[in-house]
């Protein structure tokens, strides 16, 4: 059997319908089988002028398509059909596969305009360049799209994405820093819009329009220190904060398992992680009970 020209997998499914076979491995597209042969019309005589008056293009859906055919409206959607169909290629039907995998998982998540055009842009640009030989459709759009939500700030990990489509989450994130590389948008990979998450996780449990500002302001205010300590904000930094903003407001309706079950990490990482926060901003669990809010990011300790 013929090998993919693409990724060199010698696994494809036949649809019948179309004539053609579909890598199982990524998607590429080639014809099978597209010409058949048939006897001349009922009524019409198999003479030369009327094989000399019939296109190229006209042929290859099936026996063939002449002049007089097209008057029949049946044979006028079979012409233009195939006219079509003459127009693709190998390599452009698979292009609009892996988009059509793209949008699908973009739409789980997102209908913006500009992140369907960043898509587009990001997948065309690796197809174009073969760089996602060795990665099936479903992974190429999942790694594509993290790239874009970086890319857009909007709040969606790998994780999410992965087990929204069966995917494990370290293929995604792989194949992610590998598109990311070749496109220049590496760093993107590890940014982290802090407001976007806060507005993100604080609606997933009951709390405050206070609350929500306090966390805002708590949570912008760790970012800078753990930067002077060369860290970069994290969701579990992010629930850290959140449990820190509980016990400068006293708030006893707020569990520590609400806020690990919002920003989806452990209770033990939520601890590491503000043990980490206490060492950059000179404080700790005790003297949160005895500050505000205001008091906290101003600096003061007791």
């Amino acid at each position: 059997m013929t090998k993919c020209k693409e990724c060199n997998n010698d696994e494809f499914e036949y649809d019948e319908r179309l004539g053609e076979e579909n890598c199982t491995q990524c998607g590429f597209i080639r014809v099978v089988n597209i010409f058949e042969d048939r006897p001349p019309i009922h009524g019409e005589e198999f003479s030369e002028s009327n094989v000399n008056s019939v296109t190229h293009k006209s042929k290859r859906l099936g026996g063939y398509v002449s002049h007089t055919d097209r008057k029949n409206k049946d044979s006028q959607r079979i012409y233009r059909t195939d006219r079509m169909f003459g127009q693709r290629n190998d390599k452009d039907r698979a292009l609009r596969q892996g988009l059509r995998e793209c949008y699908m998982v973009l739409s789980y998540h997102s209908q913006g305009s500009e992140a369907k055009r960043l898509v587009r842009h990001y997948y065309k640009t690796l197809y174009d360049n073969k760089k996602m030989q060795g990665f099936n459709l479903n992974m190429r759009a999942c790694a594509i799209v993290f790239l874009v939500f970086r890319d857009l700030n909007i709040p969606i990990t790998a994780n999410e994405i992965a087990k929204r489509h069966y995917l494990k989450p370290s293929h995604v994130s792989r194949a992610a820093r590998k598109f990311g590389k070749y496109l220049g948008a590496s760093h993107k990979l590890h940014s982290f819009n802090t407001n976007s998450w806060v507005d993100k996780v604080a609606g997933t449990v009951d709390v405050s329009r206070d609350y929500i500002i306090d966390l805002r302001n708590v949570a912008n205010y760790v970012e800078i220190s753990l930067e002077r300590s060369q860290l970069s904000m994290s969701k579990t930094y992010l629930a850290a904060c959140m449990w820190m903003v509980v016990k400068l407001r006293k708030m006893n309706e707020l569990r520590q398992y609400h806020v690990c079950d919002a920003c989806q990490c452990t209770p033990v990482a939520l601890r590491n992680a503000a043990r980490r926060i206490f060492v950059s901003v000179d404080s700790d669990f005790e003297m949160l009970d005895k500050l505000t809010v205001d008091e906290f990011i101003s600096g003061v300790r007791i």
